[in-house]
């Protein structure tokens, strides 16, 4: 079953575990900054069943910000959804990686009641995962590698792609769009990290 995605920021979902004042079938009021709506509209992306274009989405995204930082993030099943009469609209979003882009929708025609019953379904449901800004540089670095972000479409500053590190080749030189550029033998291969999707995962 696929998953929608919707970037967070963790601290907002912390139950009465951590709040002690907050009743245990409570969400926090803050918890629905992270649903902020135009139009009645809120924007998600749908990831595989599988969870294989997960890494690319979050690279997408974190390549669509001004600076590389820690990425939160909630994952809910997509069935949510249908559960709960919310609309859906295919609508092409705007990252660096047009696959990502079609995996792009809108929610749409959204009530308050039905916004407060999708942050319930991330509070209970979700898995609510932080990524370092280590390991968000090294998905970045593997999607220009691979092909799947144009680095001339990202918006991050010169000085934030400086610091992505390429995977290695064999003979010292990293790949860039299918473009062998020298760096020297001092970076390292960045190989594939395995992401934990726990709900409550640490914060780092």
């Amino acid at each position: 079953m696929p998953f929608i995605l919707r970037k967070i920021r963790k601290a907002r979902w912390h139950g009465n575990d951590v709040l002690d004042w907050l009743l245990p079938d409570e969400i926090q009021a803050d918890s629905l900054l992270d649903l902020s709506t135009k139009d009645n509209q809120l924007s998600i992306y749908i990831v595989e069943d599988d969870r294989s274009n997960l890494e690319r989405i979050i690279a997408a995204l974190a390549g669509n910000c001004d600076f590389i930082s820690n990425v939160d993030y909630a994952l809910v099943p997509a069935e949510v959804l249908s559960e709960s009469g919310i609309e859906v609209a295919d609508v092409k979003g705007e990252t660096s990686d047009e696959q990502v882009n079609e995996a792009h929708r809108d929610l749409i025609h959204l009530s308050a009641s039905k916004l407060l019953v999708l942050a319930k379904a991330i509070s209970i449901r979700g898995e609510r995962t932080r990524l370092t800004t280590k390991k968000v540089r090294k998905m970045i670095g593997r999607s220009i590698a691979n092909g799947y972000i144009d680095k001339a479409r990202l918006k991050l500053p010169a000085n934030e792609i400086s610091k992505l590190k390429l995977p290695q080749q064999s003979d010292g030189t990293t790949a860039d769009h299918g473009n062998r550029i020298n760096k020297g033998t001092s970076d390292r291969e960045i190989g594939r990290d395995p992401e934990a999707n726990q709900p409550g995962g640490s914060e780092e």
